[in-house]
């Protein structure tokens, strides 16, 4: 778990909370874009700015598809947002939740 510090992007939650802010004032993003944008924030205070859920935790957190959240996930990435690093389990192999 030590490893996702490197992957920290902000230096305290309100930085984080105060950038989350602007992108939402400066981008138009879709309602579900939206919400999954905070809920990545919720879950991204341990490692300010660095959030591991999976695709299946997500749709269930905000009552979506998986595909509807991919497709989020891809608009949040394409605007340059988020930034999705695959993972690797490493025990078991095959791909973890991203970060």
């Amino acid at each position: 778990m030590d490893k996702l510090r490197q992957y920290e992007t902000f230096s305290s939650v309100a930085n984080m909370d105060e950038h989350i802010s602007k992108v939402l004032a400066h981008f138009e993003l879709s309602k579900n874009e939206r919400e999954l944008l905070w809920l990545l924030a919720g879950h991204s205070v341990k490692f300010v700015g660095v959030s591991f859920l999976k695709l299946d935790s997500m749709a269930g957190a905000l009552g979506l598809s998986k595909k509807t959240i991919q497709r989020a996930l891809m608009a949040l990435s394409d605007q340059g947002i988020i930034k999705r690093i695959r993972t690797i389990r490493p025990v078991r192999g095959g791909f973890g939740a991203s970060l």
